[in-house]
């Protein structure tokens, strides 16, 4: 042991346990430190980048001559989506620049940009402005300047919502020009521009005293102008105009779906009696079309942005009014005419009630319906009695009127239906299955609160939208509903300030200078089998 001991206290390797023993012990000291707790972050960065207004260039200037605006910060910062974020009133002609460096954001006017004189710029950045850690937006940051004497101080506010649902319309471009004339949005930038945010509303600042226009719209391409036909639309009925002691002009718009400008892009006429169109946009407003001679048959439907023109004529050529123009076609001979005549079940259900109908489509419009042809039977062969509707040129409806059976059978002989061209019918049976009195439902709306000065086309919708029935109103205050034999589900009530009597929603035409018709719509919960409801509706106009 002896010789052990002084063999390692005179050895190298003495020298390395040591240093191993140091460094072991170094490792715990530094592994219980880092161990005793953990590092963390203080509280988030939620605080806006702020503007130190001694270094950036100065805001409210009158008599400017400047092209080149600085503006330094508190910390690091990026300019997100100038070209959406950041809006000049009045609009430049040419995109200027907002970039960002560092600290700093840079605006310069694009070197061809000629200002007008004696007028006061707003340039609002919007949200565009935020730090470069935490995103946080610097809201609504504005420079403000006058090529003139002063800085204009008035403002225009409001609030725009969509006329079809009464909802906030967010991200509008608002336009507001001092020329007068009735074309002027289609053909120049406003003199002064607002987008509305999350709750529809807008505000501008700055504003000269003047006279102006103002109209809202869905500004699609950033043009600043109205796309016609593409962009929704809306405008104030009347000019704003400042009283003398007045600060703020407040207003309120409602904007609908473009002004309709339908033309054709393709037809197809090579078959006798029909002609195949597609049309420059989707019809979602009903037009009339019919035959500029009398004696011609015309009939058509829709789908989408194409439409079938059908017709009947002896004549070498046919005129048609679409309403927005007469089309003229020469008459291809008969031998060439459809006979794709062809019948479709097109019930909401095959589930039907009271309410329901058995209702068959036809591809070709419907010149004749054969009665002694049609036969409705129950699972026995029973007959049902049965009432039918001819809805339109295209659709039959069929109502059976009998209680306490499950099932029944609806048979379209050969030759029940005849069409337009005299085309028949190919046998065919339909199967329905009833729903029991005992689980259908009973409604009465009880709707109130009507001008008596209106008249109101009012629809009654499933779930899905799809009109079950509709009613129309006219100087009544109140108006009552019964609906029997109802499945026990949700329902829509849509009622229509039908201004000009045409059974439809029309939207707004700047032309004709009349607003978007009012709609306002009510859901019905869903009703209980085997109850009856009363459902009382308030409508008010406003």
């Amino acid at each position: 042991m002896y010789y052990l001991i002084n063999f390692f206290k005179n050895s190298p390797i003495r020298q390395l346990v040591i240093y191993g023993i140091i460094l072991f012990c170094s490792a715990v000291f530094l592994y219980s430190c880092a161990s005793a707790g953990s590092l963390e972050g203080g509280p988030k960065d939620t605080d806006p980048p702020k503007l130190n207004k001694a270094l950036s260039s100065p805001n409210y200037v009158t008599n400017s001559a400047a092209r080149r605006f600085e503006f330094f910060f508190d910390e690091f910062v990026e300019v997100r989506d100038p070209i959406k974020e950041v809006l000049v009133s009045p609009p430049l002609v040419y995109i200027p620049k907002a970039i960002s460096r560092g600290k700093k954001v840079v605006f310069e006017l694009n070197e061809k940009e000629e200002l007008k004189e004696k007028t006061t710029y707003v340039v609002n950045f919007g949200n565009s402005i935020v730090d470069l850690n935490e995103s946080n937006p610097l809201k609504e940051f504005r420079l403000v300047f006058s090529t003139g004497d002063i800085i204009d101080s008035l403002i225009i506010e409001g609030s725009i919502k969509e006329a079809e649902t009464g909802k906030a319309a967010q991200d509008i471009t608002v336009l507001v020009y001092d020329d007068l004339s009735d074309s002027i949005l289609l053909k120049q930038k406003p003199f002064y521009t607002a987008k509305t945010d999350e709750s529809g509303k807008f505000r501008i600042e700055n504003v000269k005293k003047d006279t102006f226009r103002i109209f809202a719209i869905k500004d699609e391409n950033r043009s600043f102008t109205y796309n016609q036909g593409v962009e929704l639309l809306g405008f104030l009925d009347t000019l704003v105009v400042f009283a003398d002691t007045q600060m703020v002009y407040s207003c309120a718009l409602e904007i609908s779906k473009p002004l309709i400008d339908y033309r054709v892009f393709e037809s197809n006429a090579k078959n006798y009696g029909i002609i195949r169109q597609k049309w420059s946009t989707p019809i979602y407003s009903k037009l009339d079309i019919t035959p500029v001679d009398s004696s011609d048959q015309v009939y058509y439907n829709y789908e989408g942005d194409s439409v079938k023109i059908f017709y009947v004529t002896d004549k070498d050529s046919i005129f048609i009014n679409t309403g927005f123009s007469t089309l003229a076609f020469k008459t291809p001979n008969k031998n060439t005419g459809t006979k794709n005549f062809l019948l479709s079940e097109t019930s909401r259900s095959t589930f039907i009630s009271g309410l329901d109908s058995m209702t068959i489509t036809s591809t070709i419009p419907i010149a004749s319906v054969d009665q002694k042809k049609i036969g409705l039977v129950d699972s026995f062969g029973n007959k049902i009695n049965y009432d039918f509707k001819k809805i339109d040129a295209f659709k039959i409806r069929f109502f059976p009127i009998a209680d306490g059976f499950k099932e029944a059978f609806l048979t379209l002989n050969k030759g029940a239906i005849t069409d337009i061209f005299s085309n028949v019918n190919d046998s065919n049976t339909l199967r329905y299955t009833i729903v029991p009195v005992e689980n259908l439902s009973e409604l009465i709306l009880n709707i109130s609160d009507l001008d008596s000065s209106r008249f109101y086309t009012i629809f009654f919708k499933d779930k899905n939208e799809k009109i079950l029935n509709t009613f129309t109103s006219e100087n009544k205050k109140t108006f009552s509903i019964s609906l029997a034999r109802l499945k026990p589900e949700e329902y829509n009530l849509e009622i229509i300030d039908d201004t000009n009597k045409n059974g439809k929603w029309d939207p707004v035409n700047w032309w004709k200078k009349t607003q978007a018709e009012k709609v306002k719509t009510f859901k019905i919960d869903g009703l209980k089998e085997n109850w009856s409801i009363d459902k009382e509706i308030k409508y008010t106009g406003s």
